[in-house]
């Protein structure tokens, strides 16, 4: 399935999202798949039906569930679950509902206060401060990079480079802080998906090989910073 996802910014009391699916599945060579099929009708005894027209009766057929009801009220459930996980990591005591506010007996309100307005102006300049200790901290680890790629073996750059394709991305020191969050929350929705009853064999492997390369790459580097 592709997913387009428009973020909208312009009313800083309304952030939200607008998310078009497509019907149509893309195909793993990267062809689209058919959306429906046409199965022909039969009688008890396996003979086609004709149509007055003498034409043989047929009937469409979905090729997925993705424009069900049931299934849309699947992934607004698994939202529910994986939104409230991540909150919950992030500190924040807030937790959200697939239901609507029908379905809640509540009355949608929405009123803005200068609190909110006091909130945004802290955070902007909190943004500001963190963006310029962002920029000592990138400049200390860059310098700190070279020195260990300098002192590293060519069997351990070797290693390095086979490591970087299981995880997928360049691996240095300072991006294995971002990698261990990566593999947390991915281990958290796998999780999740066991407790859905949506368990994926597949992307557990997927999980697993990453792990054990990302625990390589911080022993080695670990061992370099030693000596």
């Amino acid at each position: 399935m592709v997913a387009d996802i428009a973020i909208h910014w312009d009313d800083d009391k309304n952030p939200h999202a607008h998310v078009m699916l497509t019907m149509r599945p893309f195909l793993e060579d990267g062809s689209w798949g058919a959306k429906l099929k046409k199965e022909y009708i039969l009688d008890e005894d396996g003979e086609s039906l004709y149509t007055a027209s003498g034409a043989k009766k047929s009937r469409k057929i979905d090729m997925n569930d993705w424009n069900k009801r049931e299934k849309i009220q699947e992934w607004r459930q698994a939202w529910a679950l994986y939104a409230n996980q991540h909150l919950a990591l992030a500190g924040v005591a807030v937790e959200i509902t697939e239901k609507s506010h029908a379905a809640l007996g509540l009355e949608q309100e929405g009123r803005s206060s200068d609190r909110v307005e006091i909130n945004r102006q802290v955070k902007a300049r909190n943004d500001k401060v963190v963006s310029l200790l962002e920029v000592d901290e990138k400049l200390t680890n860059l310098e700190n990079h070279q020195l260990i790629l300098q002192a590293l073996s060519p069997a351990e750059k070797k290693e390095l480079c086979q490591l970087s394709k299981v995880l997928k991305m360049y691996v240095k020191p300072e991006s294995l802080a971002d990698k261990r969050r990566m593999l947390y929350l991915w281990d958290v929705k796998l999780q999740a998906q066991v407790d859905l009853g949506l368990f994926n064999e597949s992307s557990y492997k997927g999980y697993q090989a990453q792990e054990e390369a990302f625990q390589l790459a911080e022993e080695l580097f670990n061992r370099r910073q030693t000596d």
